[in-house]
């Protein structure tokens, strides 16, 4: 599964500090970038729901989960929000 990772943290460098989280778990990640959230989400384009469901059970606090019709194409997208503790397992 491919997917982005957005920093809504405030604090520099945390999506890129995901990003390598998530390769080592065996994601592959296609970009980072900073975007304001209160809340970690994993969003998603239509027919993607199970890998984005996938992913949403690995993050260790309940994230967020839905659709997104703005979503990139073929692309999970996490949101990195201020209660984000890291990944399961």
């Amino acid at each position: 599964m491919a997917g982005q990772v957005l920093n809504g943290t405030g604090t520099p460098g945390q999506a890129a500090t995901t990003a390598q989280e998530l390769r080592a778990a065996g994601y592959t990640v296609t970009g980072t970038a900073p975007t304001p959230a209160k809340e970690t989400t994993v969003t998603h384009p239509s027919g993607l729901e199970e890998q984005a469901s996938a992913l949403a059970v690995r993050v260790r606090i309940p994230a967020t989960l839905g659709q997104d019709p703005q979503a990139a194409p073929g692309a999970v997208t996490l949101t990195v929000g201020p209660d984000y503790s890291g990944l399961r397992g």
